[in-house]
């Protein structure tokens, strides 16, 4: 950004904060010819400070979120659908489909075909094994470490927390099926 532009942003940025309305409606008078010197004065009225905590705080939030973008779109590379991104990070299904057409994925049609009985405990046995990880990492380790897509890690869990579910409203006690989501 060059430095005028940076003087023009801090003088709107600092006088509406400020609400400083007298100042800005003199600034809106002048010409063209005006505001480019104003703004080669700004060095003399104009002082940015930067408050360093606010700083590392705006930081750590940043790469949360872009960590937090990454894993959305490594699980949607790894074929995770609308209700599961919707599940774990609030995702809209416009905002999926949008994700989707940018990471070049295509959607699959249709439900996915059910794990084979034997695949399916290799991927309970490793969804097991991942139990201290949260769950969007963890569905997309499962994925990765079994080779099948999210979606069906997902649905896998899904169906052991509805059997879960159903036990546990009959009042009895927990059925065969354990580590559920975190």
């Amino acid at each position: 950004m060059s430095p005028t532009k940076l003087a023009h942003e801090a003088i709107l940025h600092a006088l509406e904060c400020k609400q400083e309305q007298g100042s800005v409606q003199q600034i809106e008078k002048l010409t063209f010819r005006e505001y480019l010197y104003l703004l080669s004065q700004a060095r003399y009225f104009l002082d940015i400070h930067v408050h360093p905590e606010r700083l590392a705080a705006a930081i750590d939030r940043a790469r949360r979120r872009a960590e937090e973008d990454e894993l959305a779109d490594e699980l949607i590379r790894h074929h995770a659908h609308g209700a599961m991104m919707e599940a774990l990070f609030g995702m809209t299904p416009a905002e999926v489909a949008r994700r989707r057409r940018t990471l070049g994925v295509s959607r699959h049609q249709g439900r996915p075909p059910r794990l084979q009985p034997e695949r399916a405990d290799v991927v309970w046995q490793s969804w097991q094994q991942h139990h201290g990880l949260p769950d969007a990492k963890r569905y997309l380790r499962v994925a990765q470490r079994c080779c099948v897509p999210a979606q069906a890690v997902w649905q896998l869990v899904q169906e052991a927390e509805a059997i879960q579910r159903e036990y546990a409203a009959r009042g009895r006690a927990e059925p065969a099926v354990e580590g559920g989501r975190s």
